[in-house]
C-alpha cells in the first residue's frame, strides 16, 4: 500500500523535476568561482598547517614539562603536606578552600619554574 502511494507521488513530482534548468554561467564567472574555491582551499590548508604547528608545539611543551617533573621526582627534594582529617576538622570550609587554592598555586609555580 505504501509503495503504491509513493509511486503515485513520484509520478506527479517527476515531470516537473525533469524540466528544471540551471542558469548557464559565463566562462569568466566559472573561472572566478574556481579561483575563489582554490583560495578557500588555500586558506583552509594554511589554517590546518597552523593548527598542526600549534599542536606540535603544545605537545613538545607538555613533553618537556613531563620530563622536568620526572627529573625532579627522581632527584629533587620532596615535600609532604599532611592534610589529615584531624587538621581539616579544625578548619572552616573557607579556610580549607583557601589552603587548597594556595597549594594549587604553589604546585603550578613550581611546575613552571626552570
Amino acid at each position: 500500500m505504501r509503495s503504491v502511494a509513493l509511486r503515485r507521488l513520484w509520478a506527479r513530482v517527476r515531470p516537473t523535476a525533469r524540466h528544471v534548468h540551471l542558469p548557464a554561467s559565463s566562462s569568466r564567472a566559472r573561472c572566478a568561482e574556481a579561483e575563489e574555491a582554490r583560495a578557500r582551499c588555500g586558506e583552509a590548508a594554511e589554517e590546518d598547517r597552523l593548527r598542526n604547528e600549534r599542536a606540535r608545539a603544545a605537545a613538545a611543551l607538555r613533553e618537556e614539562q613531563r620530563s622536568r617533573v620526572l627529573a625532579a621526582l627522581a632527584s629533587g627534594p620532596r615535600l609532604v603536606v599532611d592534610l589529615a582529617p584531624a587538621y581539616t576538622a579544625l578548619m572552616s570550609a573557607r579556610h580549607r578552600r583557601s589552603l587548597s587554592q594556595q597549594l594549587g598555586r604553589c604546585w603550578a609555580l613550581n611546575r613552571r619554574a626552570p
